[in-house]
């Protein structure tokens, strides 16, 4: 009868490093994230209602922002 054996040994052991969530989204994924358009978030950035950074030449909407605007989204409804 073959011994038991808790691990396999026989393989090298990957180590799985946690998933980090980017703490900033580009246009379009923050457009998923809320399910609008890109047009209605520019909409949204442009009357300061969203948050965003520019780096460069790119637009960046950071995550809290987009809890922030959900959140105060949640406030007008109650």
């Amino acid at each position: 009868m073959a011994a038991f054996r808790l691990h396999d040994t026989s393989r090298p052991h990957r180590i799985v490093q946690p998933r980090r969530t980017p703490k900033v989204k580009d246009q379009a994924e923050a457009a998923a994230r809320l399910r609008v358009s890109k047009w209605m978030l520019y909409n949204l950035i442009r009357s300061r209602r969203l948050r965003s950074v520019k780096i460069g030449d790119r637009r960046l909407i950071p995550v809290t922002a987009l809890r922030s605007f959900l959140a105060s989204l949640e406030e007008d409804a109650a």
